[in-house]
């Protein structure tokens, strides 16, 4: 017979002769505690808890029984169970009995685990790049530690759905890629916010997120800041897309490479260079030798650069596709200062302030172009044979079409001059000019037919192309401290302005609100948009 039993039916037949007897039994509970190894639990952990049981009555025999207010338990009898706790957080209650079998013989104890869950710690969340155009891709990485050793999952999302797409990827990477969306014929820009979300086994989760700025190419701004030597790239609603990585060492005037990848051409008249950057402001190619290069062109049906050069008075013409060595070098110029292209008719001016006169040749018939200016095939507007002078023609500005009328801030003489096309004679004459200006130092020509005129004692007017007899028409009440550079948006008919004086391009909505400003530029040398 199991010697259990046997002790058991001795330990009840004592009782029963005793009471007999008339006996009165003694009997000394027997004392529990309960030690859990790990409190505070964490989440779905499972872990052995004991009970430590002291009878005084050493033959007794003591019975040991569990019971939980959350979690499971693979056993409810015995010194020793094991628990594994909930998969919410909160307060679980462990109760446990010792019982000894004899009358008053009877202990409990509970004990209070608290079951916690540390939530995943995102350390970082970040882009391989800050801005994408539309249609093309990011990278996005987590970074994310689990304090309870947990293996973790990721997840990648947009707070505005379906608008970009991710794709898939494994719930263990941390790491994705996300496609802008993209619309045809779209000019807008516009920042996106992703989310990532980190979740540990047991389900919790951490969250952060980021800004992808979104834009399209068209309408977008370079800016060179020939102080700070930087050339930076913005939105068409001034949103900061990216700065080169080139070493400028004193840039000064840009222009913009649409047809080809909206890149631009730099003139780095600190350099005696040319650099021709990518959309992404990445170095493509160098045209040197160019002595204080002033001012630089583009004649997108040639493919050909235009740059004129104060060291040395010339005017340098390259093919797109051969940097090295000019096609055709001009000479016999004093001070060039600005060149301006009418892409539709080819027809190439140059400002020169050094000799007050402002030269026409054409990029159609480039083979054409004279070695100096004094050897023919060229067109020179006051000089010394006209009726008329210029008084520092300081810029120019032409309509792309045919007959396109050219428009030169003579600064001097507070004018806006304009050349007229002569469709019988197929030249250019002088036409009436635009006075009512202190000191005109830009001029831009919009498609709209507005002329925008900023001066130096910064007023920014412009007047009418059809109807050049209304006096000018001074915009807004916003200040103007230093105005330099100015660039229309042949699209929008936007008006960029770099105020050096505040530090920052003001754009204006035609025709007299102001829409945006830019802030962190020191001195803006030149704008150009890209359209």
């Amino acid at each position: 017979m199991n010697t259990r039993i046997c002790r058991n039916i001795l330990r009840a037949s004592l009782a029963v002769l005793m009471l007999a007897a008339g006996c009165e039994i003694t009997n000394n509970p027997p004392t529990i505690s309960i030690v859990v190894p790990d409190n505070p639990a964490l989440t779905g952990s499972t872990q052995t808890i004991s009970a430590i049981v002291d009878d005084p009555d050493e033959n007794a025999i003591v019975r040991i029984s569990w019971s939980v207010t959350g979690g499971t338990l693979d056993n409810t009898k015995g010194e020793e169970v094991m628990w594994t706790a909930p998969y919410e957080i909160g307060e679980v209650t462990i109760r446990a009995v010792a019982d000894d079998g004899i009358p008053n013989g009877i202990d409990s104890t509970n004990c209070l685990i608290q079951v916690i869950n540390n939530v995943p710690v995102i350390t970082s969340f970040t882009s391989s790049s800050p801005y994408a155009l539309m249609g093309n891709s990011v990278e996005l990485t987590v970074t994310a530690t689990e304090p309870d050793g947990e293996e973790l999952s990721y997840f990648f999302s947009s707070l505005t759905p379906k608008l970009g797409e991710f794709a898939y990827s494994d719930p263990t990477s941390p790491t994705t890629t996300w496609y802008a969306p993209k619309w045809e014929d779209s000019n807008f820009s516009r920042s996106y916010k992703l989310v990532a979300r980190v979740s540990d086994e047991q389900g919790y989760s951490a969250w952060d997120t980021l800004s992808v700025l979104v834009y399209s190419e068209a309408g977008t701004i370079w800016v060179v800041d020939s102080e700070y030597a930087t050339v930076k790239k913005y939105t068409a609603e001034g949103d900061f897309v990216l700065a080169s990585d080139h070493n400028f060492t004193e840039p000064r005037a840009v222009a913009s490479d649409v047809k080809r990848d909206y890149g631009c051409y730099v003139a780095d008249y600190g350099a005696d260079e040319v650099i021709k950057l990518n959309h992404l402001g990445e170095f493509k190619a160098r045209y040197p030798n160019l002595p204080n290069v002033t001012d630089v062109a583009l004649h997108e049906p040639s493919h050909t650069l235009w740059a004129i050069n104060e060291g040395d008075g010339t005017l340098a013409v390259f093919y797109n596709h051969t940097p090295d060595v000019p096609a055709k070098t001009v000479s016999g110029f004093h001070s060039p200062n600005a060149i301006t292209i009418n892409q539709s008719s080819g027809d190439v001016w140059v400002a020169d302030v050094g000799n007050n006169t402002v030269v026409q040749l054409n990029a159609v018939f480039l083979n054409d172009l004279p070695s100096d200016l004094s050897s023919g095939n060229v067109t020179i507007f006051g000089d010394t044979s006209a009726t008329y002078n210029f008084n520092v023609p300081a810029w120019l500005s032409v309509r792309d079409q045919v007959g396109g009328t050219l428009y030169i801030a003579d600064n001097k003489h507070g004018e806006v001059e304009r050349l007229t096309y002569n469709s019988s004679s197929e030249t250019y004459f002088r036409d009436t000019a635009v006075s009512g200006f202190e000191t005109p130092s830009r001029v831009v020509a919009t498609r709209k037919g507005e002329v925008w005129v900023l001066s130096d004692a910064g007023t920014i007017q412009y007047f009418d192309e059809d109807n050049v007899t209304l006096a000018p028409t001074a915009i807004f009440s916003y200040t103007f401290v230093d105005p330099h550079a100015m660039a229309a948006d042949d699209n929008t008919g936007d008006v960029w302005v770099g105020d050096n004086g505040t530090h920052q391009i003001v754009r204006i909505v035609s025709p007299d609100s102001l829409a945006a400003t830019i802030s962190g530029i020191n001195y803006v040398a030149d704008i150009v948009v890209n359209r």
